[in-house]
């Protein structure tokens, strides 16, 4: 079953007719929000090549255009495991002590971009003063935006940030209801296909922006093979995605509306592949300490106490 841009009110109604039909834990399908995008390619994938019933696992899936959104089905309990970027996670462990991270499934330090109308006359970070930036608040890249803005010493009061869903952006600042937006890809080259260009990557701030899977702790220790059939799902797409790779980028095309070689160089953007080394660890905790910083968040969590990577497959089998 998929859902898209669902209201979570309407996510608990439809969970909960789901749940009232099943009668125990193994009947029940494992319910994984993600999103419609190329950051989120191997759910994508799994869920598009039925990776995941070939694996014998009923998945139950909510699709979103933003990390926020699948947080949100996580914390009201409409989800049993959700993807998003490490911003939206690392506000997500802070509040709550029942999630665990169990992996990150792609990364890309230039994955976010600064995007602006062609012929713009903005060409150094301080041009963006007075200026309307769109960008989708509690995301990735809004704490990326924000660190860019801090290590270029611009007030984040010295111009205009203006909430805003990703599949929008585009419109807005082709309008110029915005003069700016920050967002990840695809958006950044949905936009260029469309006429806009670049006017800043959100790299060189010491963080590889992992998209990560936020579990319910709950869920991995009453359903524990569920989960390892759901990650060797994602692991068979990666597989898929490194020998098929037009394939792939033609799935992704599908599913975000994307051209297909606009696609591909959104695509290229990431690495993608099932991890939670130091790397990643490292990165989240960077990108806490900077939320922190700017009082997003009431304290760090412990990231290596809430981590568990032995669900990540050893040796992936193709």
């Amino acid at each position: 079953m998929t859902i898209m841009k669902l209201p979570v009110l309407l996510l608990l109604l439809s969970t909960a007719l789901l749940s009232s039909c099943t009668t125990s834990s193994d009947s029940k399908p494992l319910r994984f929000a993600f999103q419609n995008r190329t950051g989120s390619a191997l759910p994508v994938i799994a869920a598009e090549q039925d990776l995941f019933g070939k694996e014998g696992l009923s998945v139950q899936e909510f699709r979103f255009s933003s990390g926020p959104e699948c947080f949100e089905a996580l914390h009201t309990g409409a989800a049993d495991i959700a993807s998003m970027g490490d911003a939206a996670a690392v506000i997500a462990l802070s509040r709550n002590d029942s999630f665990t991270l169990i992996g990150s499934h792609s990364s890309g330090e230039h994955r976010h971009r600064i995007m602006v109308r062609r012929g713009e006359n903005m060409t150094t970070p301080v041009d963006l003063k007075g200026k309307k930036i769109g960008v989708k608040k509690g995301t990735s890249t809004y704490g990326a935006l924000l660190k860019y803005l801090d290590k270029n010493n611009i007030d984040r009061a010295s111009l205009k940030i203006i909430d805003l869903s990703p599949p929008t952006m585009t419109d807005a600042l082709l309008s110029g209801a915005i003069d700016a937006f920050a967002a990840s890809e695809p958006t950044p080259s949905a936009a260029e296909a469309k006429g806009a260009m670049q006017y800043a990557t959100l790299g060189g701030l010491l963080n590889t922006y992992p998209v990560v899977l936020v579990a319910r702790t709950e869920v991995l220790e009453t359903r524990p093979d569920d989960v390892r059939k759901l990650m060797k799902a994602l692991s068979r797409a990666r597989i898929f995605l490194e020998v098929s790779p037009d394939s792939a980028a033609g799935i992704m095309s599908e599913v975000t509306g994307l051209g297909k070689h606009e696609t591909s160089r959104s695509m290229s953007f990431h690495s993608y592949g099932l991890k939670l080394d130091e790397e990643t660890i490292t990165s989240l905790d960077e990108t806490a300490r900077f939320l922190l910083s700017q009082g997003t968040i009431r304290s760090v969590p412990d990231i290596p106490e809430r981590s568990d990577a032995k669900f990540i497959p050893q040796l992936p089998t193709r």
